[in-house]
Parts: structure tokens; C-alpha cells; sequence
């Protein structure tokens, strides 16, 4: 396999597994939406998200990392802690809003009673109307939740597993363990383990030093007109295409750094991650 019938595979496979996570995700926060509209009804405070997105990244790791279900179990702690802890922090950001939408919705329905002539509702009333207000708020949420959730965590985790697995190839150098340099690909599946492995019958450690050296990765755009650049957006993620850094360093797109596509831990604005496609290819 060389790397252009790499890069083409690849980034399909990619791409395609996201568009189905993200389906079974606008699924799973449809529920959870339905289930703190009956909240808001019955006047109960909302329950986190939190359940939802840990179960939604666990699918990620069995389906997107790599082809074999039985391989989430070698997820390490590292790895475990990127998970736990994106949990959380995700969490935190969507219950806020969603929160929000629930104090918004309350006193909107109030306004809506008192321009009725009901000045003071029963609890009932009040929250019978609230729900229906608390639905329009977050309609619109599903489908960005379902993205946001599924890009930004299926990126970061194909680096996180990318990290540990030359990391694994550094101590594999000095070993000369060719079965470890095969179980390796399985779990990442970057171009450099494929190589690595490849390579690692000769026995040339300077050719396997330089294969980790040279590693480096790309950003793919889908080369389809749905691909943002101006005049429709500030942002330009055609130019962002082809792009190639090493893999600890950031992507520069638009002027903002990012790790991978979808991720904002550099300061990257919302309107650069929103809604993209994009993928990062370890070469």
C-alpha cells in the first residue's frame, strides 16, 4: 500500500463511520431532549447529558479505532483519562445551555400567561407552557450536539491513539518485535506502523528511527462544494487541504490553530469547527 491508496482509503473510512456515529448520536440526543421536555413538564429540574456523551465516545472507540470491537479493550490509561475527562468538560459546557434554555423557557412562558391575563398561573399551567417553549429552544441543538460530539471526539481520540502507538514503536525499535509492530497497525492504523511494520525485517534501525522522525500529518477536506471557504465563510478549509505538520505541532486554518479538526483546546472560534467534515490523516 503506498501512501496515496492510503489517503484515499483512509479518509473515506473515516469519514463514512463519523456520518454513521453522528446519525445514531441525533438519535440518542433527540431522546434525551424528549426526556427533559417531560422534565420541564412535570416542573422537575433537567438531568445531565453526561450518560449520553460516555456512551456515544465509547461507540467511538469500538467502531472508529480500530476494525476489532474486542480491541477497546486496549484503550490505555491515558487514552481512558482524554475520554473521562472530555466527558466531563463536554458535559458541563452542554448541560450550562441546556440549563439556560430551562430558566429561559420558564420566564417566557410567564410573559406569554401574563399577556394572556393569567397573572398567576398554577404550577401546571406554568410548565405545561414552558415545555413547549423549552422544545423550540433546543431543536435546534440536536443535530449540532450530534456533530460537535462526534467530530472533536473522533479526532482527538485518533490522535491520542496515534501518540501511544509510536510511542509503543520507540520501545519496539529496540526490540526488534515484529509481532508487537503488527499488533501496533491494528489499533492505530497510521501510516507510520504500517511502514514501521513493513519495514522492520530489515533490521536497519536507522531506517525505523527515521520512519518516526519523518512522521507527520495532513488535514483532508472532502473536496465537494460543501467544503467551507469564502465568500460563504470567513474560514477556509479548501486552503486548510494538503496541509502537513508534524504530529505534535498545531494545523494553522484560517489564521487559528488546531490540533485536528473540531478541536478548540487552542482557541479556535466556533465558526471554524461547526458542522465540519474535515479529517486528519497520520502519514
Amino acid at each position: 500500500m503506498n501512501q496515496r491508496e492510503y489517503v484515499k482509503k483512509e479518509r473515506m473510512r473515516v469519514f463514512l463511520l463519523k456520518v454513521e456515529l453522528e446519525k445514531t448520536m441525533m438519535r440518542d440526543v433527540k431522546t434525551y431532549f424528549a426526556r427533559q421536555r417531560k422534565r420541564v413538564k412535570a416542573g422537575e429540574e433537567i438531568k445531565t447529558i453526561q450518560p449520553v456523551l460516555q456512551a456515544h465516545y465509547q461507540r467511538i472507540v469500538r467502531k472508529l479505532i480500530h476494525k476489532n470491537v474486542k480491541q477497546a479493550n486496549k484503550i490505555d490509561e491515558g487514552i481512558r483519562r482524554f475520554l473521562e475527562g472530555k466527558s466531563s468538560e463536554r458535559a458541563n459546557v452542554i448541560d450550562n445551555t441546556t440549563q439556560g434554555n430551562y430558566e429561559d423557557a420558564i420566564k417566557e412562558a410567564r410573559e406569554v400567561l401574563a399577556e394572556e391575563g393569567n397573572v398567576n398561573p398554577t404550577d401546571r399551567e406554568l410548565m405545561i407552557i414552558a415545555s413547549g417553549i423549552f422544545y423550540r429552544k433546543t431543536r435546534g441543538r440536536v443535530s449540532n450536539i450530534a456533530n460537535g460530539e462526534t467530530q472533536a471526539i473522533a479526532e482527538g481520540l485518533r490522535r491520542e491513539i496515534t501518540l501511544s502507538a509510536h510511542s509503543e514503536l520507540e520501545d519496539v525499535l529496540l526490540t526488534g518485535d515484529k509481532k508487537k509492530a503488527e499488533e501496533i497497525y491494528e489499533l492505530s492504523g497510521d501510516y507510520t506502523s504500517y511502514k514501521f511494520k513493513e519495514k522492520i525485517d530489515t533490521g536497519d534501525i536507522a531506517v525505523l528511527s527515521t520512519i518516526l522522525v519523518t512522521a507527520r500529518k495532513e488535514w483532508e477536506n472532502m473536496g465537494d462544494g460543501l467544503v467551507r471557504k469564502p465568500p460563504k465563510s470567513k474560514f477556509n478549509h479548501v486552503a486548510a487541504g494538503g496541509q502537513r505538520v508534524g504530529i505534535m505541532e498545531p494545523f494553522v486554518v484560517s489564521g487559528q490553530m488546531l490540533m485536528y479538526p473540531g478541536d478548540m483546546s487552542l482557541g479556535a472560534s466556533i465558526g471554524n469547527v461547526a458542522r465540519c467534515r474535515c479529517v486528519t490523516l497520520y502519514l
